[in-house]
């Protein structure tokens, strides 16, 4: 390139960089035009006779998907606890159960996840101080596809509780293909019976393929914490449905389903699996629940080891809310039983709640019919009813006896949540477009008040030239070890794990999954490891060569810090070319295309050169000055 182009290139970088500010900000106008009403609140409750998991998702317009927040109830610890060292989850949950005291939870398609069945999952670890300790969401398997199961279910009380999932024949035969090859070679880790468990039932008795159960249009399947394995068909009467509702306790599975949403009528079936022996579950017929009406959602329970089916409708046209509505499965001689109405839930007529705070004492005997907001669910923990209502963008849960109805046995009170991150990410994005906004202009300005100097070298003495940018960024990556060990120290409970869920989603973005990482996040301690990070490695540089007149990552390269005029630099020429890796190394700003400045200068220097006036030198020879004799000779 000859040098004469080179001001007129970096004005056309200045112009292309001001239309692309330009066009953001209108792709961010049309964009705010153009956005939908927010949606209501989404809640999620998932509990077993171990914890409760509550969840709340609050909808995010810039991004258009769901932000969760979490809570956990464990049966060791009373009171409900803020999941407050888990960074908020992004992505819609379409599906959740609970294996042991890990929620397991499936994202559907939305701007996060461009695939139904992401799979993920969180287990609380123990508690430390007043939090409940968390590792960040673990990735776990998906599905073949990946696709989204009809429903889920988990075990609580077996010794390797295992999750259950309902899929079509298509995906279980996907399973047992990708499991039959596994077994194939090696036994692998999936392959064997975790904690002395009876081995499952062999594939040639209950593998779930289509050859051998066509008739049945669900099937079920198993994870065993490391991959998917084959299961059994379901009962043949469960056609394809809009409404399925998969449950168990112990041994024993349930099967409900609705086929339209509008139906009155729910079905059900029932099968007991005996792990100890070889044959296939049989299903039986259950009862017929009729609804009366029109259902807006519905949840199947076990509550105290019976089933339980929670339901929630219309408390009357035109007044916005819902009644919960309950049924209990009373089991008969012949095993088949009937479903038995509960009692109505109801709560004090002039008593209400505000952090859990009763404002008003309760009259004897003066209770109203409960009625809940748009977007309440319900779920079990141990033998009680958990309600969960919105509540300004928030939640608050009561507990009540589903058998004896009535008031609640405490009180709604607040669902504690860790703070939402406040910067959101309408917030992000305009923060953003000004950071780079400012690095442009920035650079605009360097360009103009230095562009007759970027195209003239500097007369380097012989036996030196200019340091290029492979050999400093390696120079740099040496300088930057004491500034990773100190974080690592720091911060590594929170530093190693994310790393391996980093490297993991790397490796699966590689393959094809390009939702992995899109929906990676980072925790906000780590936010703050990589700003300490960032200062110590500014704070050791500036010492360095304010002292050494260069870093040891340089020194062992044989590189070397010059001015422009070839002399030793002063401190504030030192300060001013390192105070800019702040920015450079900011990786929200993305001004990585800022940073290929180097490439366009002739004597390769970065933003931080060019403002201090300084460039970096590769020493070929022992000294930069020529020997004494041979100045006395040219004399």
């Amino acid at each position: 390139m000859p040098l004469s182009v080179l001001p007129s290139v970096a004005s056309r970088m200045d112009r292309l960089a001001a239309a692309c500010a330009l066009s953001t900000l209108l792709g961010m106008a049309v964009g705010a035009s153009g956005a939908e009403k927010t949606p209501a609140t989404k809640l999620i409750a998932a509990g077993n006779d171990r914890v409760l998991w509550l969840a709340v998702g609050q909808w995010d317009s810039q991004d258009r998907t769901y932000v969760y927040r979490f809570a956990l109830l464990d049966e060791l610890v009373t009171p409900i606890r803020s999941v407050s060292n888990l960074a908020p989850q992004r992505g819609r949950i379409d599906r959740w159960a609970v294996v042991g005291k890990r929620l397991h939870v499936f994202y559907g398609r939305d701007a996060v996840f461009t695939v139904d069945g992401a799979h993920y999952s969180i287990e609380w670890s123990g508690t430390s101080g007043r939090s409940p300790q968390f590792s960040e969401a673990d990735r776990e398997r998906p599905l073949p596809g990946p696709v989204m199961p009809a429903a889920v279910a988990g075990e609580s009380v077996a010794r390797a509780p295992r999750l259950w999932a309902l899929v079509t024949a298509e995906t279980a035969a996907a399973v047992e293909t990708g499991w039959s090859r596994e077994r194939g070679g090696t036994t692998s880790r999936a392959a064997e019976q975790p904690d002395g468990e009876s081995p499952s039932p062999p594939l040639a008795d209950s593998a779930p393929t289509r050859e051998k159960s066509s008739e049945a249009f669900y099937h079920l399947v198993q994870y065993d914490g490391i991959e998917w394995r084959p299961g059994f068909a379901a009962t043949p009467q469960c056609p394809t449905s809009e409404r399925v509702w998969l449950t168990l306790v112990e041994d024993r599975f349930y099967l409900l389903w609705q086929r339209r949403t509008s139906d009155r009528v729910i079905h059900s079936a029932y099968c007991e699996q005996d792990r100890s022996r070889s044959g296939v579950p049989r299903w039986v017929q259950g009862p017929t629940l009729s609804l009366g009406q029109t259902i807006v959602n519905g949840t199947a329970l076990v509550i105290n080891r019976r089933l339980v089916f929670e339901a929630m409708v219309a408390a009357g046209e035109g007044t916005g809310r819902l009644v919960c509505r309950g049924w209990l499965w009373q089991p008969s001689a012949d095993g088949t039983g009937g479903w038995i109405p509960l009692p109505a839930l109801s709560e004090p007529a002039d008593v209400k709640s505000e952090g859990g705070v009763e404002r008003a004492k309760v009259p004897e005997g003066k209770s109203t019919e409960l009625r809940l907001p748009p977007g309440s669910t319900v779920s079990g923990s141990r033998d009680q009813l958990a309600v969960v209502r919105p509540v300004e963008q928030e939640a608050e849960v009561a507990f009540f006896s589903p058998t004896a109805g009535g008031p609640p046995s405490s009180a709604f009170r607040r669902v504690p949540l860790a703070a939402a991150n406040p910067a959101t990410a309408a917030r992000r994005g305009l923060y953003d477009l000004m950071a780079t906004m400012v690095v442009v202009a920035l650079l605009a300005l360097v360009f103009w008040r230095r562009q007759e100097s970027l195209a003239v070298p500097v007369p380097l003495p012989v036996g030196t030239t200019v340091a290029g940018p492979g050999k400093r960024a390696l120079a740099a990556a040496i300088d930057m070890i004491p500034a990773a060990v100190v974080v690592a120290v720091f911060w590594r409970e929170d530093l190693f794990p994310h790393l391996r869920q980093f490297w993991a989603a790397s490796a699966a973005y590689v393959a094809g999954q390009h939702d992995t990482l899109e929906a990676l996040v980072t925790p906000d301690s780590l936010v703050w490891a990589w700003v300490w990070f960032r200062l110590l490695y500014v704070g050791y540089c500036i010492a360095c060569e304010v002292i050494m007149q260069g870093t040891p990552g340089k020194k062992m390269l044989r590189c070397r810090l010059l001015t422009e005029d070839l002399g030793s630099p002063n401190g504030v020429q030192v300060v001013i070319r390192n105070i800019t890796k702040l920015i450079e190394l900011e990786p929200t700003l993305q001004i990585w295309p800022f940073m290929l400045v180097i490439f366009f200068t002739r004597n390769r220097q970065r933003l931080g050169d060019l403002l201090a006036r300084t460039i970096v030198v590769d020493q070929q020879y022992e000294s930069l000055e020529p020997p004494e004799q041979d100045r006395e000779d040219e004399g």
